[in-house]
């Protein structure tokens, strides 16, 4: 298989994390699930686990996962209501919960080993078979700072995934019905490396494409691309947030309308109307589109008697004016429903 385009860079998200700070509840009991899943199969993580240079803080490292993996089988899935009523969502999850919870469970049947039974490096090999994320984020190794670094990363994680689903929700509902219905499928084998694959992809803005398949790219880099069950897991991860983005929300957009034709540059005033005023706020993010395409996005500057003024922050080449045809979308900032699309 082609090599992964791995991008180290943290994709630039304050701005996006300042709209969506709240992820939604079934992202975090993926992450959740998430720090149950292998050390080794993080890139940044599997070679520092060697900062652990006695075979006291090792062996303390095992006798984490050991306990941590006989804790597992606590570990209830999830009854959120999207997973009740979205079997994909529900049927994905499960997969992975008992994928990982088969190697817990060989965790959980470590036998106990003392500082002198092994060396060093053996001691070494058994941690990093067997222990997990959370077990280097529990820190009874003793190494602090291998364990915030560990933490930050999955912090990280949560973050782009929070994102990635707000930007993917702010998509027009023909496309995000489309990928619904692709990725509902429970046979599906869609290789979210590349988002190309998606169904109406080429719909999308060049930028909003670039964006996405960044956020993609990240996620994905942050794993072995040997492991197939570590690309599962991001991959799993990645059609999580595509589905509840595509269950999301009439009420997630507040549509709107342009009065009138009027003139567009970057940077200018343009007076919109929206259908539902009293959920708008200054600052909400605003799309504008033109059938299937987005020409402009702006922010919400003033309001007054129901009427919205919007500061134009992107527009697309060659639009020089907007008129009453185009749809107006407000998005709600980290607005939450578990209600299908019709």
């Amino acid at each position: 298989s082609a090599p992964l385009d791995r991008s180290d860079a943290l994709p630039p998200i304050p701005e996006c994390l300042q709209r969506h700070d709240q992820p939604p509840e079934e992202l975090s009991e993926y992450i959740g699930l998430i720090r149950h899943s292998p050390a080794r199969w993080f890139v940044d993580l599997a070679p520092r686990l060697k900062e652990l240079d006695t075979s006291e803080k090792v062996v303390r490292l095992v006798e984490s996962a050991k306990s941590n993996g006989l804790r597992f089988s606590e570990y209830i899935a999830p009854s959120s209501q999207m997973m009740a009523s979205n079997p994909a969502i529900s049927a994905i999850y499960q997969g992975r919960w008992r994928s990982i919870g088969q190697m817990r469970v060989l965790a959980s049947q470590l036998g106990g080993y003392a500082v002198e039974d092994l060396s060093w490096r053996q001691h070494l090999e058994l941690a990093s078979e067997h222990a997990s994320l959370g077990d280097v984020i529990d820190a009874r190794h003793g190494n602090a700072k291998l364990a915030g670094d560990a933490a930050a990363m999955v912090v990280e994680l949560r973050e782009i995934a929070t994102c990635l689903h707000a930007e993917f929700a702010a998509v027009s509902p023909a496309l995000r019905l489309a990928w619904s219905e692709r990725l509902s499928q429970f046979d599906a084998n869609t290789d979210l490396r590349d988002l190309s694959t998606l169904p109406r992809w080429g719909e999308l803005s060049r930028t909003a494409r670039r964006r996405f398949q960044d956020f993609a790219y990240w996620l994905f880099a942050r794993v072995d691309p040997n492991q197939k069950e570590a690309l599962d897991l991001i991959n799993d991860l990645i059609r999580i947030m595509l589905l509840l983005a595509s269950h999301a929300p009439v009420n997630q957009l507040i549509d709107g309308h342009i009065p009138r034709p009027t003139p567009v540059f970057l940077g200018g005033l343009v007076l919109v109307k929206a259908f539902d005023p009293v959920r708008i706020r200054a600052g909400m993010d605003v799309v504008i589109w033109d059938k299937t395409q987005v020409i402009a996005r702006a922010k919400v500057e003033d309001l007054r008697a129901g009427d919205t003024a919007i500061r134009l922050s992107h527009v697309k080449d060659r639009v020089s004016s907007i008129d009453p045809s185009m749809r107006v979308q407000f998005v709600v900032p980290g607005a939450k429903t578990t209600r299908s699309l019709r």
